[in-house]
C-alpha cells in the first residue's frame, strides 16, 4: 500500500456539539461536545500528534514520521511539521480572534506565524463568517473598544457550499455556526481571542481574552483577492502560496492520482475506496511524495501540502 491512514484527534469546545461527530461519522469514538477534529497534526505534546494506523508505521505519530522518515515527505524535513488540518462543525459562533504573523510569533518563541484557510463543505441558509474589520487604524480600534462598540468592529461575509476563504495572519476572523469546514492552518497553534460575546462556560465563567496581544497582532490591510481556481480534469487547485497549497479532487468512478509533493488527503463528501480501502467523510491519509493512489467511488477529497 502506498498510502497511510491516520486516526483523528477530537477537540472539545464550548461551541461544539454533535454536528462534527455526526457529519464525520465519529459518534462511536468521541463524546458530544466536539467542535473540531484534527485530521493531521504534528504538534509537540501528549495526544497532540495524529497517529498512523497503517503498517509498517502503525502506532507512530505524524511528528515522529516527519522527523525520522523524511523520504515519505520528499526529503528534508527541517523544523516542525508545518500544518494542522482540521474538520470543523460549530454549533455556536466562534470568538472573534486573530493569529500572529511571523514577526509577532517570533516574539513568543515560534518559528512562523499562522496563516489559515477554510473550505466550506456545507453551509446552512444564511450562514456567515466574520472576515476582516472596519477599523482604519489602532487609534480608532481602541476608541471603539473603550466605548464597547463591539458589533461595529467586524465585517461579516455570507458563505455557501464550496466557498474557499484565505485568512492571513493578522486578520480578524470568526467562523459562524451552521457550517461544516475543512480548515488548513500553519502549525503555530496560537490564537488570540479578541471578543467572545461575554459567553460563559459550564462553570459560569467567561473565557479569558488575549485582547492586548490581539490588538498588537491586528493588521489593517485590505482582505486579499484570490486568484481563480485552476481546474485540470478532476483536480482543482483552490489556493497556492508559500504557506500551503490546497487542491480538491472530484472522484466519480475509477481515478488514479500521482503526486510529486506529499499530500495530506481527507474525504470531505461522499464515499469510495483508496487503494481498495473503504473511505467516508473524515477518512484521512498521507500520500507520500512520488506515490500513486487508486481511487474509486463518488466522493470529494481535499488535499494540502506545504
Amino acid at each position: 500500500m502506498s498510502i497511510f491512514f491516520f486516526e483523528p484527534i477530537p477537540r472539545y469546545t464550548i461551541w461544539g456539539g454533535t454536528a462534527c461527530n455526526s457529519y464525520f461519522h465519529c459518534e462511536d469514538r468521541f463524546q458530544d461536545g466536539v467542535g473540531q477534529i484534527w485530521a493531521f497534526s504534528g504538534q509537540d505534546g501528549v495526544g497532540l500528534s495524529t497517529v498512523c494506523a497503517t503498517a509498517p508505521y502503525t502506532g507512530r505519530t505524524l511528528k515522529d514520521l516527519w522527523e525520522n522518515e523524511p523520504v515519505l515527505f520528499g526529503g528534508s524535513t527541517d523544523g516542525p511539521f508545518p500544518l494542522i488540518i482540521s474538520l470543523v462543525a460549530p454549533e455556536d459562533d466562534l470568538s472573534l480572534q486573530v493569529h500572529p504573523d511571523d514577526a509577532q510569533a517570533a516574539k513568543v518563541g515560534f518559528p512562523m506565524g499562522k496563516n489559515e484557510a477554510w473550505y466550506f463543505i456545507r453551509c446552512r441558509d444564511g450562514a456567515s463568517i466574520v472576515y476582516d474589520h472596519h477599523m482604519q487604524d489602532r487609534t480608532q480600534l481602541e476608541s471603539y473598544i473603550k466605548d464597547e462598540r463591539w458589533d461595529e468592529i467586524p465585517k461579516h461575509m455570507p458563505v455557501h457550499d464550496g466557498d474557499f476563504v484565505y485568512i492571513p495572519a493578522g486578520m480578524l476572523h470568526a467562523m459562524g455556526k451552521g457550517v461544516v469546514v475543512y480548515e488548513i492552518q500553519q502549525s503555530t497553534d496560537v490564537t488570540y481571542r479578541f471578543y467572545d460575546y461575554h459567553r460563559k462556560d459550564k462553570n459560569g465563567n467567561e473565557r479569558p481574552l488575549q485582547l492586548a496581544e490581539a490588538i498588537d497582532c491586528l493588521h489593517y490591510d485590505p482582505a486579499p483577492v484570490l486568484d481563480p481556481p485552476v481546474v485540470e480534469g478532476a483536480c482543482t487547485t483552490l489556493f497556492e502560496n508559500p504557506s500551503f497549497t490546497v487542491m480538491k479532487i472530484d472522484v466519480a468512478g475509477p481515478l488514479t492520482y500521482t503526486t510529486d509533493p506529499y499530500r495530506l488527503v481527507t474525504v470531505t463528501k461522499g464515499c469510495g475506496t483508496a487503494d481498495g480501502v473503504s473511505m467516508q467523510e473524515g477518512s484521512s491519509f498521507l500520500l507520500p511524495a512520488g506515490e500513486t493512489v487508486a481511487l474509486d467511488g463518488n466522493m470529494v477529497l481535499l488535499t494540502t501540502t506545504a
